[in-house]
């Protein structure tokens, strides 16, 4: 499980947040004298952590597709795309990503903006390199209509992935729940919209919609059979840097009904984080992965929050959070060259085999997504550090 470095000893932060509650995430803990008495040391054994990580648009442009055609082979290889930031993502207990395209299939013909469709091999690799859930509530997720949207929901649970946003059936819970090392948390997702497309008459349903009151019902409801509720929305004005007015009110209105956490992506830059009273919002992940152009969008982040449980008072609280900042070098339009993601060393020692053009994107990159976190800690461990 990923811990988060500057945030003092586990055993010492462990026993704060049983006799204190939760710490402020910006709080410099290791600074704090602390006196371990023994009863204070058993109330820390009983506390059980969760550390779900987030990313943000997992985006297939053309040139993306093209580029992950294996001729030899004649497969597309999506997984070397994931490879470098896959040990960070499988530190995880369970980790979440936006999917931002359809999976159609060929005979629907793959393409890009506006109309995404990508090739299965995206999902596998995404199962690969550790991803738990997919969000599939997002604007794009009718661009191959109801059949790519079925299409799409089966292929990724056929490969054991739990699929959030969308339902075949109307029978089937607005709320996805799971469930890690005994603790339950209930999932509430949402969109913005379709990109003008509609939802044949009687499905409406198939897509969750980012409804205010639907959203406030569905944690309310969620709070009673869950431990924690977060929740992972497609929202936001795109390329713009701060939170918009719709987003921060609808947080206000998310946690006053329960939620302890609220997660966005779809603005295609990171947004900052916040917290408030042991809530937490991080308001836009950025993307993930793009050919999208430009050091903000070419840089995201894999954003952790460890939650834990007092298996005595039953109660959840946000124990640390922590962000990975992660660049996708676009390697030339050709097959067999696949873009893909890195971990940003902030001294950028490793050995990156990038261009001058990339290297200094990656710099800049880094330099914007560290000065929009506000709360959580960097981890800029690279795989095998």
């Amino acid at each position: 499980m990923k811990r988060i470095a500057g945030l003092g000893g586990a055993l010492i932060l462990a026993v704060l947040l049983a006799v204190q509650g939760p710490v402020g995430l910006s709080g410099d803990v290791s600074r704090l004298d602390v006196l371990m008495s023994p009863d204070r040391v058993r109330e820390a054994s009983v506390t059980t952590r969760v550390t779900v990580s987030f990313a943000g648009d997992v985006m297939a442009h053309m040139p993306q597709i093209t580029a992950a055609w294996q001729e030899d082979q004649g497969v597309y290889d999506f997984v070397r795309s994931f490879q470098h930031i896959a040990p960070v993502i499988r530190e995880a207990d369970v980790a979440i990503a936006n999917l931002e395209t359809t999976l159609a299939g060929r005979e629907a013909g793959y393409s890009g903006y506006p109309m995404f469709n990508a090739p299965d091999e995206l999902g596998q690799a995404l199962k690969e390199a550790g991803f738990d859930i997919i969000g599939h509530a997002n604007n794009h997720t009718l661009d191959r209509g109801v059949n790519g949207l079925i299409r799409t929901h089966r292929v990724l649970t056929d490969l054991g992935l739990v699929v959030a946003g969308t339902r075949l059936e109307e029978t089937d819970d607005t709320v996805v729940y799971f469930e890690h090392d005994g603790v339950t948390f209930g999932l509430v997702t949402g969109t913005y919209g379709l990109n003008g497309l509609r939802l044949p008459a009687g499905r409406e349903y198939m897509v969750n919609m980012l409804d205010e009151d639907r959203l406030v019902d569905d944690v309310r409801r969620a709070s009673t059979q869950a431990d924690g509720v977060i929740c992972f929305l497609h929202w936001g004005t795109e390329y713009m840097e701060t939170p918009n007015n719709s987003q921060l009110s609808l947080t206000e209105a998310l946690w006053e009904a329960g939620a302890i956490a609220v997660i966005g992506h779809h603005p295609h830059v990171v947004q900052q984080d916040a917290f408030e009273d042991g809530r937490l919002a991080m308001y836009s992940l950025g993307n993930f992965i793009s050919n999208q152009v430009g050091a903000k969008r070419r840089a995201g982040i894999i954003y952790n929050v460890t939650f834990e449980k007092n298996r005595r008072s039953e109660v959840l609280s946000i124990r640390e959070a922590s962000y990975v900042p992660v660049f996708t070098a676009r390697n030339p339009r050709e097959a067999g060259r696949p873009h893909e993601l890195w971990i940003l060393d902030p001294e950028f020692k490793h050995d990156y085999p990038w261009s001058p053009q990339d290297r200094q994107l990656a710099q800049e990159g880094y330099r914007y997504v560290t000065s929009r976190i506000q709360f959580a800690r960097q981890d800029n461990r690279l795989p095998g550090q």
